[in-house]
């Protein structure tokens, strides 16, 4: 049966929202005293029936954002947003995002500041960004009791190009780190077009 097979959803986005506490800067009246900041940010995953996928992370609400998701051109309009394609592997989805540098913006990265190093490159500037995920089905429901509409962490590697043409690679420990990388969780989104109930006979 449809209902029971793991799918993703196409008119919403998926929202994953990571909350922590971080320590402010000493007070000079009372050197003793440290405030405590609430920090607050988004994760937002937009899949295309196509194959296509956006992300974008935001300090800004999901509801703020979601209009410049609707389609890939609005979306460029993001800062950070990357790009890129996904795979259903069945019970989980892997997806490479990546975001180019332009030339022209990473030279102007190059050049140091200093009159003394005037005119020397500085080899950790970035000119490509790339990630790779995988994220399971979760057996559990969503928001408004649906099917498959959560999406746990399973992997998260990066393989960046530097300037000089070397990379930098690494991955992330996502399993078990509920606080830095928690679920996502679908959220439907009425400007996103679809037919009148044809949402609700897929979910």
């Amino acid at each position: 049966m449809y209902l029971q097979v793991p799918h993703l959803h196409f008119f919403g986005v998926y929202v994953a929202k990571v909350t922590y506490l971080r320590h402010g800067e000493s007070s000079f009246q009372d050197k003793f005293y440290r405030p405590w900041h609430m920090v607050t940010y988004y994760r937002i995953l937009r899949f295309f029936a196509d194959g296509s996928v956006l992300m974008l992370t935001s300090p800004e609400h999901p509801s703020t954002l979601v209009a410049n998701l609707k389609n890939r051109r609005d979306a460029k309009s993001c800062e950070g947003i990357l790009f890129g394609r996904y795979w259903n592997n069945g019970s989980s989805i892997s997806m490479k995002l990546s975001q180019k540098i332009s030339r022209k913006k990473a030279r102007q990265h190059q050049v140091l500041n200093s009159k003394r190093l005037r005119g020397v490159v500085a080899p950790h500037e970035l000119i490509e960004k790339n990630f790779f995920l995988e994220l399971k089905f979760s057996e559990r429901r969503g928001q408004a009791n649906k099917f498959h509409g959560v999406l746990l962490w399973s992997k998260y590697e990066y393989s960046h190009v530097l300037v000089d043409g070397s990379l930098s690679k690494g991955d992330f420990h996502v399993v078990g780190d509920s606080q830095s990388y928690p679920p996502f969780h679908f959220s439907r989104v009425k400007s996103f077009a679809a037919p009148e109930g044809f949402d609700e006979v897929l979910c």
